[in-house]
């Protein structure tokens, strides 16, 4: 135990205790308990060894924000799929990601770093890209939710009379994606944003 260690021993540097069973017991909870893909973020601790029993345990997938970050991951988690978190990156890493380690996963924040992915990849079509803030206008419908049959009625009525109309914007082809994705950072949407990949 930590307590111990400083008792008996009175170290005068820092000392880092490895608790491989603490990891793999926080990576079977997170996999138990959390309903969609466990990425683990390396700058959060780059140890090899954590990175080794995280894998071990079923961690296959890791949120990396720089090339160090990604050889590490490949040479203790090989055939871990890789998140390229970080969301400015350099038209060389993300080069080197993308050819070099195979990395698909990229994320981005403005369109100038969407831009910069499709390019460096030649327009690649096995991109899982991620946007990681958008704006949003409106409100949070749960914060009315003691007003929902009053909201129910209005809206009824509303479209009854032909005052509040439904509309869907719909662009078609999967070669649309990044230019549709566009079309809402930019408002050229009206209403609905959808994108038909097949007929």
């Amino acid at each position: 135990m930590p307590l111990d260690l400083v008792r008996e021993r009175s170290p005068e540097r820092p000392v880092a205790l490895v608790r491989p069973d603490a990891v793999a017991l926080a990576a079977h909870w997170f996999q138990a308990n959390f309903k969609g893909d466990v990425l683990y973020a390396v700058k959060a601790n780059p140890s090899p060894w954590v990175i080794e029993t995280l894998f071990a345990n079923g961690v296959a997938a890791f949120d990396v924000a720089s090339i160090p970050e990604v050889e590490l991951v490949k040479t203790h988690a090989p055939g871990a799929r890789l998140a390229f978190m970080h969301p400015v990156k350099s038209r060389s890493a993300i080069a080197q990601a993308y050819f070099d380690f195979g990395v698909r996963t990229f994320a981005f924040d403005a369109l100038e770093e969407l831009d910069k992915i499709l390019d460096v990849t030649g327009q690649a079509k096995d991109l899982n890209l991620i946007v990681r803030r958008g704006r949003m206008e409106g409100f949070i419908v749960t914060d009315y939710m003691p007003r929902a049959a009053e909201a129910i009625g209005a809206l009824a009525g509303w479209v009854q009379a032909g005052k509040l109309k439904n509309k869907v914007d719909v662009q078609h082809g999967l070669e649309n994606a990044p230019e549709t994705l566009r079309r809402l950072f930019e408002g050229r949407n009206e209403g609905k944003q959808l994108l038909r990949v097949a007929e």
